[in-house]
């Protein structure tokens, strides 16, 4: 018998609770399984949230994690105002 392995790359982990609170507890937690489980880690720069611009309230979460005003999401940029002024700039930019 023999045994086949396979590797792969986990790169996007989104996730979209109710408060950015638990959106970095669920985020946290995903990260603790992958390490304990096959000893993945998610690196420092990838700890980012995203929040509705103008949202009202201070955000409670651990000092690791990077609150933008833009996220890159699957190849694109995505504006907290649900815009794409970003990804056109840098679109353009690269040019």
């Amino acid at each position: 018998m023999y045994t086949q392995g396979i590797a792969t790359f986990v790169g996007n982990l989104f996730a979209i609770p109710r408060t950015p609170e638990s959106v970095t507890y669920v985020l946290d937690d995903c990260a603790k399984h992958l390490v304990s489980r096959w000893g993945l880690r998610i690196g420092g720069d990838a700890r980012e949230y995203l929040m509705c611009k103008g949202y009202p309230r201070h955000v409670h979460v651990h000092p690791r994690w990077m609150r933008k005003t833009f996220m890159k999401v699957l190849g694109h940029y995505l504006d907290n105002d649900a815009g794409t002024a970003t990804c056109v700039r840098n679109y353009f930019c690269a040019i």
